[in-house]
């Protein structure tokens, strides 16, 4: 942590005088961690520190989405708005600003690089949280009868039934967090009806360590202050009343094994400054029946997660009315309506700004159909999807494309043949569960691969010799498959060491 506050600090002489006073053996006397501690954080930005104290909400050693930090610090007004960035692009750089300082730890790295998830330490944690009481911050209410407030934040610490029973109640408060430190015990819904009528200021509500009913989120309507709305329970459909939340910018709901699908509103076409949404876990959410206006269109959306796609034209008009969609993951297939047009891929190339997509598909898609990608595509996992490998070429001409996932089923047949020119971006490649048996690649294919994962492709003989030439490999995974395709990635990974590559990682599990 010194060496993150040295790091990242003008250096001049009177701020160098400071740091020895406050960091000389002397003061260490009572608490020397506490008092490092300290000083590193009055030496923070003033933007950064509600960040950092912010960790104090979440469980003891929890790895935390990064995507869930920056939708909550964004809902908070924690992150600046600039010209040139979209939020959470800003709300990413304060948190690699906290990880430069030593205070917040990567906990798992995206498949090219990036943070994907992170914790403070022990240490840490606990001065995030004696600091959030001290600044009034943030009260954690642990148990039963504990709630007293005048914070504009309370994360509740106990369990379901110590918070049902305790009907905390201040209007001061503006966020309420309710987190699963270890799961949710509690299958049944409880009644937190109380919530809508006791913090009728909310504008983050979180309660994915507690489980609700379907109506609850009728009862919701009045928190018209929403920015944040993040729920677990037996959801089957969304009240049309969900509209009446007009600054509602993230809504999340887990389900229950039991939930199947979540049915949207057309009112849902009307909250214009939704930004992400999310139906996670077992089953997902159809647009289908929707009706709206001509002029209905979600400008701000940026996340959609997990809608049921049926293909024809009116998920077309739906995907026109995204037009500033960044991320989609996505499920159809023929089983979801009698329609020929279900067969066919979705228009979506009509999302000219998307740049992760994530598509199963439940079926055969016609192999008359073609796949149209937006070109800005970054990531692409398919599932399911039983195409024939000469389909691949459509994909391999994307030309920003650096992380593709094929899983499931999602290509069929025996061979495979890379063809020149394509991949030229490509840095992770995962195969999973093909049926491949032989794969072809030239000695100028994937030019800037770093990553190749191969799980359960149990009949692949082999990874192409040809991979002894790629000088960005740094690892190849072999995971459940042929002893054949171990021998010849441990052969690949002997000639690269020939070569001058000895940072190349090979790893086994057959």
């Amino acid at each position: 942590m010194i060496g993150g506050l040295l790091a990242n600090t003008e250096r001049r002489l009177d701020w160098w005088e400071e740091v020895e006073k406050n960091l000389s053996y002397g003061n260490f006397i009572v608490d020397p961690y506490m008092h490092v501690l300290e000083f590193c954080y009055e030496q923070l930005p003033p933007l950064l520190k509600p960040c950092f104290l912010y960790f104090a909400a979440f469980p003891e050693g929890k790895e935390i989405p990064v995507w869930k930090l920056f939708r909550l610090w964004v809902a908070e007004g924690f992150v600046q708005k600039t010209e040139s960035q979209m939020l959470e692009d800003v709300a990413e750089g304060y948190l690699l600003d906290l990880i430069n300082r030593n205070l917040v730890i990567i906990a798992k790295r995206r498949s090219v690089g990036g943070v994907k998830k992170c914790l403070v330490h022990e240490l840490l944690w606990e001065f995030c949280i004696a600091k959030a009481k001290d600044e009034k911050f943030m009260q954690l209410m642990q148990q039963y009868g504990e709630f007293s407030t005048t914070c504009h934040r309370l994360c509740i610490c106990s369990t379901p039934e110590q918070f049902v029973m305790s009907k905390p109640s201040d209007p001061c408060v503006r966020c309420l967090l309710f987190f699963a430190s270890n799961g949710v015990s509690r299958r049944q819904p409880s009644d937190i009806s109380f919530i809508s009528q006791k913090f009728q200021l909310l504008r983050v509500l979180n309660l994915e360590g507690i489980i609700m009913g379907n109506s609850f989120l009728t009862a919701l309507e009045i928190l018209v202050l929403l920015r944040y709305l993040a729920l677990r329970g037996s959801v089957y459909f969304v009240p049309s009343s969900i509209a009446n939340l007009s600054k509602l910018e993230t809504f999340i709901v887990m389900r229950n094994r039991h939930a199947y699908e979540v049915a949207l509103p057309s009112t849902f076409w009307s909250m214009r400054r939704l930004r992400h949404v999310h139906i996670k876990n077992i089953g997902d959410f159809s647009l289908q029946n929707c009706e709206f206006e001509d002029s209905s269109q979600l400008d701000n959306m940026q996340t959609l997660s997990c809608p049921i796609l049926c293909c024809g034209k009116h998920t077309e008009k739906i995907l026109r009315r995204l037009p500033n969609l960044r991320k989609l993951k996505c499920i159809f297939g023929k089983y979801l309506a009698s329609s020929r047009e279900c067969n066919d891929v979705p228009a979506f190339e009509l999302l000219t700004h998307l740049e992760s997509l994530n598509i199963t598909y439940w079926g055969k898609i016609r192999y008359s159909s073609v796949f149209d990608f937006p070109y800005n595509l970054k990531k692409l996992s398919l599932s399911r999807c039983r195409l024939p490998w000469i389909e691949m070429s459509t994909i391999g001409r994307l030309t920003n494309l650096e992380v593709l996932k094929l899983l499931d089923r999602a290509f069929e047949g025996q061979h495979w043949e890379i063809r020149k020119g394509e991949f030229l971006k490509l840095k992770y490649l995962k195969l999973e569960d093909l049926d491949i048996v032989l794969w072809f690649a030239g000695y100028d294919s994937f030019p800037c691969l770093q990553q190749l994962v191969l799980q359960r492709c149990k009949k692949l003989e082999e990874v192409p010799s040809s991979f002894r030439d790629i000088v960005t490999l740094q690892s190849i995974e072999v995971i459940c498959c042929n002893f054949s395709a171990g021998i010849s990635a441990m052969k690949i990974q002997e000639e690269q060491q020939i070569m001058g590559n000895k940072k190349l990682k090979v790893l086994i599990n057959l």
